[in-house]
């Protein structure tokens, strides 16, 4: 993903299923408490609290996400 600062209300696009659109409300955790006490490993992804139409409020990893937009100008590629 880009390094876009998400706002709540943005929209990503989730890349494992079930996939879609999703909001983005918060990231719940951003991996620096997890690397003070780890420090000597590759740190955490953030994890971001989204609405998913289907499965409602999910928390998951970055890595699962796409902002919208980029998602699109793949699909369009």
């Amino acid at each position: 993903m880009t390094s876009k600062v998400l706002k709540q209300g943005d929209m990503l696009w989730q890349n494992c299923l079930p996939g879609g659109i999703c909001l983005f409300i918060r990231i719940v955790s951003d991996g620096e408490e997890w690397l003070q006490d780890n420090w000597d490993r590759t740190p955490e992804p953030e994890i971001f609290e989204v609405l998913h139409p289907t499965l409602g409020c999910v928390e998951e990893p970055s890595y699962y996400f796409d902002l919208f937009e980029d998602a699109i100008a793949r699909m369009n590629e």
